[in-house]
């Protein structure tokens, strides 16, 4: 290893280094958003290590690829820097989160080049999943969610059990079922998007599939979660408040990762197909 080479990698941690330090406050407001017991990120720690896995598994094409310097990159690490810093004085954490972006690819592309800039764009854009959105937003968006998830599961079920369905009430004869912000299924539609487009990435198929895959991500996760309410309902109804609300509430939370995770892995299955029957 020459000796240019090893500066260079010295240059970039030190400066990798300075970049945790500025965006310190930053990793402090994601580490208390992932761990909120109601998080809609609680993915978030696992974000950057796949992010790194990517990075991994190009690293074979990454070490064969001639190492420039692009000063583009000096111009957008500093415009990133800059909005950090303006964020971070204005108290808009999800502003200063999006900046590390932009800052960690000017970073690499200012010591690096173009060409090694361009191949682990998606492992930085990937980082955006662990950012999470402001919570006025989320709440919003859930609040929404939770009313049309409550409406489709009430109606599949009244057809067999006797309901009132009334915003996020449900109406029994033994008593009210609410529908929370957790039975929304934002929390999952984030999760499984990220793994969506992890899996559309690593998939075979060409890029309008790949988007297309993402796109159809988002109602496999939304239908699982109708399902748990639905399973909510019937537990609810059979076997009372104490019953539905109380582990089973707990244990349908986690079974909608797993409905919707197989679901996922189906879609996937299904598009393979279609990739190996459009190659012949």
């Amino acid at each position: 290893m020459n000796t240019a080479v090893q500066f260079l990698r010295v240059r970039i941690a030190l400066l990798v280094l300075l970049l945790m330090a500025v965006f310190y406050p930053v990793f402090q407001w994601m580490n208390v958003r992932f761990s909120d017991p109601e998080s809609f990120y609680a993915h978030g720690y696992l974000v950057p290590f796949v992010a790194g896995y990517l990075v991994f598994l190009k690293w074979g094409q990454l070490s064969k690829l001639p190492c420039g310097s692009h000063r583009l990159g000096l111009a957008i690490l500093l415009a990133g820097l800059l909005l950090h810093l303006g964020a971070q004085f204005f108290e808009i954490n999800f502003l200063s989160g999006i900046m590390l972006i932009p800052v960690l690819y000017g970073l690499i592309l200012y010591n690096c080049g173009r060409l090694i800039a361009r191949r682990i764009l998606f492992p930085l854009l990937f980082l955006l999943f662990m950012v999470p959105l402001p919570n006025a937003l989320l709440m919003g968006v859930s609040f929404y969610l939770k009313i049309i998830a409550a409406n489709c599961a009430a109606a599949l079920m009244g057809t067999f059990i006797p309901l009132r369905q009334s915003g996020s009430l449900i109406y029994f004869p033994n008593g009210v079922l609410t529908v929370g912000a957790p039975c929304s299924g934002l929390k999952s539609m984030i999760a499984l998007s990220a793994l969506s487009l992890l899996f559309a990435y690593l998939g075979e198929f060409n890029a309008r599939k790949k988007f297309l895959f993402f796109l159809l991500a988002l109602p496999v996760a939304f239908a699982a979660n109708i399902l748990r309410i639905m399973l909510l309902i019937f537990v609810y109804f059979v076997y009372g408040v104490d019953a539905a609300m109380g582990k089973f509430h707990d244990f349908s939370g986690l079974a909608v990762f797993v409905f919707a995770f197989i679901g996922l892995v189906f879609l996937r299955k299904v598009f393979l197909l279609w990739h190996e029957k459009s190659a012949v």
